[in-house]
């Protein structure tokens, strides 16, 4: 339902996300506030995950990317985990290890930030975020 109060339905959907995306067997796709699909140049994802500082996680044929609200998208890291930290900046863990150590990835500039060595890093707040090395190493 938009924000109108309209129902919006189509025959193809299977259901539909709390993100304003569409399911069907052939993927989700982002939709308007009128349950539209958006003009963009991104075809339908496997997964389109939420919005953070301005991009989303989506999935496809079997590769990660992330998206900007233009349906432009960005290549991420070989990686097991990926998350925003600020826009246009992920932490990646490049292995399922519990202890695999996090580095950032700047996914607009297509290249590594910093390399994987640290035990957390968090979100960023205006150009500076909390990481640490470990309990043994300073921070």
């Amino acid at each position: 339902m938009p924000a109108d109060g309209s129902i919006v339905t189509d025959p193809s959907w299977s259901g539909l996300v709390e993100l304003g995306a569409e399911s069907d067997d052939d993927g989700m796709q982002l939709l308007d506030a009128r349950g539209r699909p958006l003009p963009l140049p991104l075809p339908p994802q496997q997964h389109i995950g939420r919005f953070h500082q301005g991009y989303a996680l989506v999935y496809s044929r079997g590769a990660a990317r992330m998206a900007d609200r233009a349906g432009k998208t960005y290549a991420l890291p070989d990686a097991f985990d990926t998350e925003v930290a600020a826009a246009g900046l992920v932490r990646f863990a490049a292995s399922a290890a519990e202890d695999a150590p996090w580095g950032l990835y700047g996914f607009i500039e297509d290249r590594e930030a910093a390399a994987p060595q640290y035990t957390s890093i968090g979100s960023y707040r205006g150009e500076r975020a909390a990481a640490s090395l470990g309990p043994d190493r300073p921070s």
